[in-house]
C-alpha cells in the first residue's frame, strides 16, 4: 500500500508487465513513473530526463520507459515502411525517394 502525493489517497498499486499491447505497458509505466517521481505528466509523447532529485526505482522506471517508447516506434517505423514498400509494389516503378515526396 501506498499514500498517493497527488491526492493523498491510500491505494494498493500494481504495475503489470505481461499486458496484451505495448499501448497497455505504456500506460502502466508511466502511471509507475507518475507514482515514483510525484509528478503527473500531462504530456505523455516525451518521456522525463533521468534526474538526481529522483529515486533510483524512478530512474529505473524512467529508462524502461524510454526504452518501451523506443521499441514501439521502432514497430510503427518498420510497418510504415512495408506499407510503402507494399504501396510502391502495387504503383510499380516508383521509387522509395520519389514515394515521400
Amino acid at each position: 500500500m501506498t499514500n498517493c502525493n497527488l491526492c493523498g489517497s491510500v491505494y494498493l498499486y500494481l504495475i503489470v508487465k505481461d499486458t496484451k499491447t505495448g499501448e497497455e505497458e505504456l500506460n502502466a509505466l508511466w502511471l509507475e513513473v507518475e507514482i515514483l517521481t510525484d509528478i503527473k505528466y500531462l504530456n505523455r509523447k516525451i518521456p522525463p530526463k533521468v534526474s538526481d532529485q529522483f529515486s533510483d526505482e524512478a530512474n529505473k522506471a524512467i529508462e524502461n520507459l524510454k526504452d518501451l517508447n523506443q521499441r514501439i516506434n521502432n514497430r510503427n517505423d518498420v510497418r510504415s515502411l512495408f506499407r510503402m514498400q507494399r504501396e510502391l509494389k502495387d504503383e510499380s516503378e516508383m521509387s522509395p525517394e520519389m514515394y515521400l515526396w
